[in-house]
């Protein structure tokens, strides 16, 4: 009788947005006969993060150790040995990943050691000389990759990895509360949304949804609006989310009424929140989220910073949102357009429908659960 295969993947912290994702592989691989376990600890508290590891019947809880302030060490090596296949962030700041990739460099003995990343350091406009050196000669020092988007992919071809040791993961998150909540309202009026959050029922309604941090260029995008309220008086803001700018938000929205934080929200409620909304705005480190605007049949916009995330490949300028310069007004150009072009907004918003159900949780874990059995053929 064969012996059934184990993988282990390593995170820092699980958070909400990834359960559907494990759930969906854990059991996928089990219809493989591989048994998955998934290894993280807790988030520092300034991140605001929402922990969903204990949700997860796959998940163990290990104990991250944080030492000058990114860099953090968790205590797995004893345990990780016994796995096929140990699958790690590529993070510089993960410490465990050295010594998990020099025992596997120096004897060659199990567990196989796979990436799980951007394919380089995407989200930093300067990254440091020293620290882009080390990730892009770890790249290759793995024996397998799962590259999020298309875009990780030519970046670890480009370091030197076979594409034959890839799998394109096409990074997802859950939308079907969205869409779900989208086709219910299609042909309704949503002015009960809007009174219900307090914005203007006539005037349009810009969407942020993402988490409130530094990269996000949150006061570049007020600036922006506030531009684009001199020729749209009645256009709001909403803001969706939580982090550590959250306060300074809150600051904002005391002194201009016209801005509507309303904290994190999940499931039916952010679909609901997301359906009052005209375009959704995310002008910096554009990630997962731009997901979460196309399925509610958002328009995105997106303005030219040198951070954005692997994601930001699902962005077509002119075909499911729009592509500015990082400039408060080219930005604000760009959404009195959108705003005062109906006929636009409705096209580019029906294309990120599209786009939206081109990707999914379920397709995700499926192209994963294939790489794993890929990498795992590299055993003799």
């Amino acid at each position: 009788m064969r012996k059934a295969k184990s993988v282990a993947i390593v995170q820092r912290v699980i958070t909400h947005y990834r359960m559907s994702f494990y759930r969906h592989l854990a059991d996928s691989l089990d219809k493989k006969d591989i048994k998955l376990t998934v290894f993280a600890g807790y988030a520092r508290p300034k991140e605001a993060f929402k922990d969903a590891l204990d949700d997860l019947e796959c998940g163990v809880r290990i104990l991250n150790r944080y030492l000058f302030g990114d860099i953090y060490w968790q205590p797995l090596i004893g345990r990780l040995k016994d796995f096929d296949l140990v699958i790690v962030e590529q993070a510089n700041s993960a410490l465990l990943n050295y010594p998990l990739i020099l025992r596997r460099k120096l004897f060659g003995k199990t567990p196989l050691i796979a990436y799980w990343g951007h394919g380089a350091t995407l989200h930093r406009r300067r990254a440091k000389p020293v620290r882009g050196s080390v990730k892009r000669f770890l790249t290759h020092q793995v024996d397998y990759w799962f590259a999020y988007t298309d875009l990780s992919r030519s970046l670890v071809m480009s370091a030197g990895v076979p594409e034959d040791r890839i799998c394109l993961v096409n990074n997802s998150t859950d939308t079907s509360d969205i869409s779900e909540a989208y086709e219910a309202c299609a042909n309704t009026d949503r002015t009960s949304i809007r009174n219900d959050l307090g914005l203007n029922e006539d005037g349009p309604v810009l969407v942020y949804c993402g988490r409130l941090y530094e990269n996000k260029a949150l006061p570049f995008l007020i600036e922006s609006c506030r531009i684009a309220r001199k020729r749209l008086p009645n256009m709001s803001l909403l803001v969706i989310g939580d982090g550590p700018l959250s306060a300074w938000l809150g600051d904002m929205s005391d002194k201009e009424a016209w801005i509507k934080p309303v904290g994190a929200l999940y499931g039916e409620e952010k679909a609901r929140a997301l359906l009052a909304g005209n375009i959704f705005v995310l002008p910096s480190h554009v990630g997962l989220s731009i997901l979460d605007g196309f399925a509610a049949g958002l328009p995105v916009v997106v303005a030219r910073f040198d951070n954005h995330c692997p994601e930001i490949v699902y962005l077509q300028d002119g075909i499911n949102g729009v592509l500015t310069d990082a400039v408060p007004g080219a930005y604000a150009e760009s959404l009195v357009r959108l705003a005062k072009d109906n006929a636009l907004r409705r096209r580019l918003g029906e294309a990120a429908r599209r786009m939206a159900a081109h990707f999914s949780v379920a397709g995700m874990a499926s192209n994963f659960a294939e790489g794993v059995e890929q990498a795992l053929e590299i055993l003799p």
